[in-house]
């Protein structure tokens, strides 16, 4: 028996009969096992599909953080880009991408929130004309976070040029 030392039939066969269905499945494929391939194709096909539109979402998304944060032309986009790899593995690094630079874009919001404020202590600017401007910050602050960056940036802008 198995559990003395000697050979078992059903351990010994078990190995044996396995390897020996997988030469049998091998050598006479059937139409089950065709429809199984072909089952698991479409099933890959669809996941890569899925990862491809992703990606594409994500890179889209990594532009628009990219160019608000002064990649306008681009280049440390492109260098990003050649070096994340394919499939799962860029989506997964371009997804911690976008998340340093979402931190980044809510650090520069904050940055721009201060200076803001401290070019209207600098100006004089009354309580009232602050309380509008951020009236309006804060209904832009709903579209997002980029949004909000863009307007709070042509805002320092169009103070600095009083100043």
């Amino acid at each position: 028996g198995g559990a003395d030392g000697g050979s078992s039939s059903s351990a010994g066969g078990g190995v044996g009969a396995g390897a020996d269905f997988v030469a049998a499945w091998l050598l006479e494929p059937t139409e089950e096992a065709f429809r199984a391939v072909e089952d698991r194709q479409r099933h890959v096909t669809m996941l890569l599909n899925e990862t491809s539109s992703e990606l594409r979402k994500a890179d889209a998304e990594l532009g628009r953080h990219l160019e608000a944060l002064g990649d306008s032309a681009g280049e440390r986009r492109s260098s990003f880009l050649s070096s994340r790899g394919f499939g799962i593995p860029a989506l997964a690094a371009t997804q911690r991408e976008l998340q340093q630079l979402q931190h980044a874009v809510r650090l520069r919001i904050a940055d721009a929130q201060l200076r803001m404020t401290e070019q209207w202590m600098e100006l004089g600017v009354s309580m009232a004309d602050q309380e509008q401007v951020l009236q309006g910050l804060r209904a832009i602050q709903r579209q997002g976070a980029l949004e909000e960056l863009q307007a709070l940036t042509a805002e320092t802008c169009r103070l600095q040029s009083k100043l």
